[in-house]
């Protein structure tokens, strides 16, 4: 006796960690007689814990009813089957839940059974595992899609402004060619641009290398936030474009912080620079306030073009780019959310196409 009842409480320790419940069905009563434990995991108030067959089917869902309800008629009607039959049932607080079922009989009456028994088991986690993984799988793939298109490009992205630095240095080299003073500054200038445009390419892929080895390193100071911004303000007031105003909102009062300010400038530089590209007139608008006693929120709003709903959820993506068109790698966005990660923070963006975007980044004032 000691012995069976030791058994019992075995298998109930382990029906219970694997959210298993026992049941039967009486023919003579139609009535299902079900673990008490299935009442309390799913929420559904009972008696005696006991449900008709009519019951049972008002919890399932619509579209495993005919499926369910035939196998337990098939069963019901002598034809043994002992398969796994899944279906979804909806819990006390209206959410569905996945289970699998699976009986058979006891004793025989003419061609029917006597009494049908069975096991059903939540198989919900494994439904949600079974969905995350394969979510990952898809990201996977999509990553590998998006780099892949990345590296077949960037051979060209890195060629177009290497050949504009060779070309004009080689003409301004030449003794043959007799060149103007305008054409000669127009030349300089050209290959000062397209050699500031190939030190970002390679920047941004160098970091990408130093994100993917988890080697990026991070000096950690206590600093003026506003002596950072009003720096990398006045040194971007002189290069924005015609009819756009760069604009510092920030508390006179000046704030420290505890980060690594070149990271930190690194972040609000591409910011600033993204938001350049989208913004042909209006204002770009960088500035800070305190969201809390722990926190500080930088911001950066602009007038520009804006983004879509449907891009806006992709954008801090590696390899992914809004129009291929604008000039960039479509890493800025992806390196500066892992510098923000880092610092142990959070970048956020909205946007409303037409009307421009805000991109906003939550920090701690003391490093943890």
């Amino acid at each position: 006796m000691l012995e069976e009842r030791t058994q019992m409480r075995l298998l109930n320790i382990a029906l219970s960690r694997m959210q298993i419940f026992q049941w039967s069905h009486e023919m003579d009563r139609d009535l299902m007689v079900i673990d008490p434990r299935y009442f309390e995991y799913l929420g559904i108030p009972t008696k005696d814990y006991t449900m008709t067959t009519k019951e049972f089917m008002g919890y399932l869902h619509p579209d495993d009813v005919d499926n369910v309800i035939g196998a337990l008629a098939s069963q019901l009607g002598g034809n043994l089957n002992e398969s796994l039959i899944p279906y979804r049932l909806r819990r006390q607080d209206g959410t569905w839940e996945w289970f699998e079922v699976q009986s058979t009989y006891v004793g025989q009456l003419a061609d029917a059974p006597f009494r049908v028994i069975g096991i059903c088991m939540s198989t919900q986690k494994y439904k949600d595992t079974e969905a995350r993984l394969n979510e990952a799988l898809q990201e996977a793939q999509r990553s590998d899609q998006l780099k892949s298109m990345f590296l077949a490009n960037m051979s060209h992205k890195i060629r177009t402004p290497l050949n504009a630095i060779v070309g004009f240095s080689t003409l301004l080299a030449s003794e043959e060619a007799e060149l103007s003073r305008e054409e000669i500054s127009e030349f300089s200038n050209l290959i000062e641009k397209n050699s500031e445009t190939l030190t970002v390419l390679i920047s941004d892929i160098l970091d990408l290398s130093k994100i993917e080895s988890n080697t990026m390193e991070f000096s950690i100071q206590h600093v003026s936030l506003n002596k950072i911004l009003a720096d990398i303000g006045k040194i971007h007031k002189m290069n924005m474009p015609d009819g756009v105003e760069m604009i510092l909102d920030m508390p006179e009062q000046e704030l420290w912080i505890d980060t690594d300010p070149m990271r930190l400038g690194q972040v609000v530089n591409n910011l600033i620079n993204n938001a350049v590209k989208f913004t042909h007139e209006g204002h770009i608008c960088l500035g800070y306030h305190q969201s809390g006693s722990e926190t500080i929120e930088l911001f950066l709003r602009d007038t520009g073009t804006g983004i879509s709903e449907e891009v806006l959820s992709h954008v801090f993506e590696r390899f992914f780019k809004e129009n291929a068109f604008v000039q960039g790698t479509g890493l800025g966005l992806p390196i500066c959310k892992n510098i923000v990660e880092h610092l142990n923070g959070t970048i956020g963006v909205t946007s409303k196409e037409g009307e421009g975007t805000c991109f906003t980044v939550t920090l701690p004032l003391v490093a943890s």
